[in-house]
């Protein structure tokens, strides 16, 4: 729906302060009788921390004393802003609820932050006071389960959300990152290896080399250069005879582990399942792993069953039971082109040949195609081509959504539906696709947002504009950053160099 006209005016304003801190208005009778009102400048309130959002005339102000230098996503209500090289909070009202005081902030969780100032860390709550004193060399970014690994004096330890120490601070950092997954922990003594649990029992001695932390009840772990597996008691269940080992441990009961310089499978009794024949073993996915041997690339499944044979220089990850293949040419090698691609599906079969020099991902069962002409066109999960090659696209934008996609026809952009029809007109500069029932567009250098009529809801005023987080939406005018709501509502003024 357009916008009324007390919002283009209130746009229009905004705009206006944004370049200089006052604005004149002469009323004339000659003219149409449109009231503008002067915005009030108010000064920074040093008591609320706050940021003048609105006046009486309920018209956005800008607060000239502060400048953010960058603003992050809002997480929890909360986001993080950076001013001379400090980090602080506002809220989506542009609250300042912490100021900028620290070298370092992570986002809000389970309602404390982690915060950092000369090199030491610690955590604050929602209101900004410090709940646990900045002390720690290192920490986690976030609690989980009520705990977190903490760093002092190069030691490591255990911290509530309370800041009591729950696990002595007298362990060594692991490596792979220092936290409880399946109830324990790799910690290290002596440059050795080990595992406690939550209240800080030693479960595994400290007698490995390296270690991965538990999946599915086993870790795999180093001793003597060849690893093996413990259980959750420390118990060895698989032998120390392997080269290497994922460290991904064990997904859907399958191990990757490497003897010889090849790679096969094993599963949590230590029996072979998948022979030690490829150069590379990837995750399984539903019941499917991509795997290498020879410079080419096929499927097996977790009985080592080869599904896609080894005909493919590449092969992408499966979405939706699809996957898209390569093929490399002497002449796509010799400009380091990607080659031609098709699409195989999980069982092995070639629902469209290798013919393609792009294939997007399939959104809403639909991709996008590109031949080597360079125009697009749209194929369904059966390979069929659907709407012919008459627009422009690239792989990694062009997809549609909510029902449109956003498509280049002579250098101007439009939507068009699933049957192909132009629902929204050539006419735009640039485009992205649908969000949240909003497309931003580009007309005359300046961006907008339209609805999936085309309908203008935020009028073309803008230098460019974010993605949506909370309901709020990041916009640019000038070289300042702020944010609008989905009605074009300034909800936190232009005073940013850059938005997240």
């Amino acid at each position: 729906m357009i916008l009324k006209t007390h919002k283009l005016i209130r746009n229009i304003l905004i705009l206006m302060t944004a370049i200089c801190s006052f604005l004149i208005v002469n009323a004339q009778d000659s003219k149409p009788k449109v009231k503008l009102i002067t915005p009030v400048v108010k000064p920074y309130n040093k008591t609320t921390k706050s940021l003048p959002v609105s006046n009486k005339n309920n018209l956005l102000t800008i607060d000239w004393i502060n400048k953010y230098y960058r603003i992050y996503d809002f997480y929890y209500g909360l986001a993080r802003f950076e001013l001379n090289n400090k980090f602080g909070f506002l809220n989506t009202k542009g609250v300042e609820i912490v100021p900028a005081i620290y070298d370092f902030a992570y986002d809000f969780s389970n309602g404390l932050a982690m915060v950092e100032i000369n090199n030491k860390r610690g955590y604050i709550d929602i209101t900004g006071n410090v709940r646990i004193p900045l002390v720690y060399e290192r920490s986690s970014f976030m609690f989980e389960d009520g705990i977190a690994f903490v760093k002092q004096n190069g030691k490591c330890g255990f911290i509530d959300t309370s800041g009591n120490i729950i696990i002595p601070l007298i362990y060594e950092e692991n490596e792979l990152g220092t936290y409880f997954n399946e109830g324990l922990a790799i910690v290290g003594k002596n440059n050795k290896y080990g595992f406690i649990d939550n209240k800080g029992n030693v479960i595994c001695p400290f007698v490995y080399e390296n270690a991965y932390h538990l999946h599915e009840g086993l870790a795999a772990v180093q001793k003597d250069e060849k690893w093996g597996f413990i259980d959750i008691r420390g118990q060895v269940v698989i032998p120390f005879i392997f080269d290497n080992v994922s460290a991904n441990g064990f997904v859907g009961g399958i191990s990757v582990v490497t003897k010889n310089g090849k790679e096969g499978c094993i599963n949590k009794t230590g029996q072979v399942v998948v022979p030690f024949l490829f150069d590379k073993i990837g995750e399984f996915k539903n019941d499917l792993a991509i795997v290498s041997k020879n410079k080419k690339e096929g499927c097996i499944n977790k009985s080592g069953q080869i599904v896609v044979p080894f005909s493919y220089d590449k092969i992408d990850e499966f979405i939706n039971y699809n996957a898209i293949v390569t093929l490399f040419d002497e002449e796509y090698e010799i400009y380091g082109l990607e080659g031609y691609k098709g699409i195989v599906n999980s069982k092995g079969i070639e629902v469209l040949p290798p013919i393609y020099e792009q294939i997007g991902r399939f959104n809403e069962g639909m991709a996008l195609v590109k031949d080597k002409y360079g125009q697009c066109g749209f194929i369904n999960t059966s390979g069929k081509l659907v709407i012919p090659f008459e627009q422009e696209g690239d792989e990694f934008s062009t997809y549609f959504s909510e029902g449109l996609v956003a498509v280049n026809k002579d250098n101007k952009f439009g939507f068009i539906d699933k049957t192909g029809k132009v629902v929204i007109p050539f006419i735009y500069d640039f485009a992205e696709q649908f969000l949240e029932g909003l497309a931003v567009v580009k007309k005359n250098s300046k961006y907008g947002l339209i609805d999936k009529k085309g309908i203008v809801v935020v009028p073309f005023i803008y230098d460019r504009i974010g993605y949506f987080s909370e309901g709020l939406v990041s916009v640019k005018q000038g070289n300042k950053w702020g944010f609008i709501d989905k009605d074009g509502n300034v909800v936190i003024p232009f005073s940013y160099d850059s938005a997240d």
